[in-house]
C-alpha cells in the first residue's frame, strides 16, 4: 500500500517562487506546502483522507519509471480529473470535503485554509498525476 503525507514546511525546502512540491518514490508520496498557504488542520484532515482512500486501493499508484515524472509537464491525456477548489460555504469546523466520481476527484478547500496560490499549484500538479494517470482509481460504479 501507499502511503500519502501533507507536510508544511519553511520555504528553503522549496524550490524558488513555489509553494509546494510533490515528492514520490515507490510507496510514498510526501506533499510539501510551504508554511502559510495552508492550515496544519487542512493537512492533518488531507492525511486522514488519503490513509482512507489507499487503504482501500480506490487510487493507486502507477510504477515509476522515471523519479521526476511528477516534474514533468503534463501530456494532456484527460484520463481522469481532479482539482482544488475554494469553497466559502463550507462550515468553519470543516476543513476540506472529498467529492469522487467515476474519473473524477475534487477537493473541496475551506476558503480559509488554503491559498488560491496552492490551489493552483495543486491543479498543476493533478493535471498531471491524475489526468496522466500517473495514479490511476480503481472502482467503478454499480449499475
Amino acid at each position: 500500500m501507499t502511503e500519502a503525507r501533507y507536510e508544511l514546511v519553511d520555504a528553503s525546502k522549496l524550490p524558488a517562487g513555489r509553494v509546494c512540491r510533490i515528492l514520490e518514490e515507490p510507496g510514498l508520496t510526501v506533499v510539501r506546502i510551504m508554511t502559510g498557504e495552508a492550515t496544519e488542520r487542512l493537512c492533518e484532515e488531507l492525511n486522514a483522507f488519503h490513509r482512507s482512500i489507499l487503504t482501500e486501493e480506490r487510487w493507486t499508484q502507477t510504477p515509476i519509471t522515471d523519479p521526476h515524472r511528477i516534474e514533468q509537464p503534463a501530456e494532456g491525456l484527460g484520463i481522469a480529473d481532479a482539482q482544488w477548489e475554494l469553497d466559502s460555504s463550507l462550515p468553519a469546523s470543516i476543513p476540506c470535503v472529498l467529492l469522487e466520481d467515476l474519473s473524477r476527484l475534487t477537493w473541496l478547500i475551506h476558503e480559509d485554509d488554503a491559498t488560491k496560490r496552492l490551489c493552483r499549484e495543486m491543479n498543476r500538479y493533478l493535471k498531471r498525476i491524475i489526468g496522466d494517470g500517473l495514479w490511476r482509481q480503481n472502482w467503478t460504479i454499480a449499475s
